[in-house]
C-alpha cells in the first residue's frame, strides 16, 4: 500500500512538472467521477515512452479510479501492465 501511495505521489509530481500534460489514450473505463464533472476518463503515462498506446498529450485536472477503485491502468496495446494512471481531462 505504501509503495502504491509513493508511486501515485511520484506520478502526480511528474504530471505537475510537465504542466499536467501527460500522454494518454483515447479514453478508459472509470468510476464515473470524471463524467459527473463534465470531463472524460483517460489512462495516462508521464512521458512519451509508449506513444503507440498513449498517443495524445492531455491536460489532466485530477487523478481518478476505475470501478474497482484502482488508479492504475493499461491502455489497449500498452507495453507495460498497469504503467498508466487514470485521470480526468477535457473531452
Amino acid at each position: 500500500m505504501r509503495f502504491a501511495v509513493l508511486m501515485l505521489g511520484i506520478f502526480v509530481a511528474t504530471v505537475m512538472a510537465q504542466a499536467q500534460e501527460p500522454y494518454c489514450d483515447y479514453g478508459t473505463e472509470g468510476d464515473g467521477g470524471c463524467e459527473a464533472n463534465g470531463q472524460a476518463t483517460y489512462c495516462c503515462i508521464p512521458d512519451e515512452s509508449d506513444r503507440d498506446a498513449y498517443p495524445i498529450k492531455r491536460k489532466i485536472s485530477v487523478l481518478s479510479a476505475n470501478m474497482s477503485g484502482s488508479s492504475q491502468c493499461t491502455a489497449p496495446g500498452g507495453k507495460v501492465k498497469d504503467a498508466g494512471r487514470i485521470g480526468c481531462g477535457p473531452r
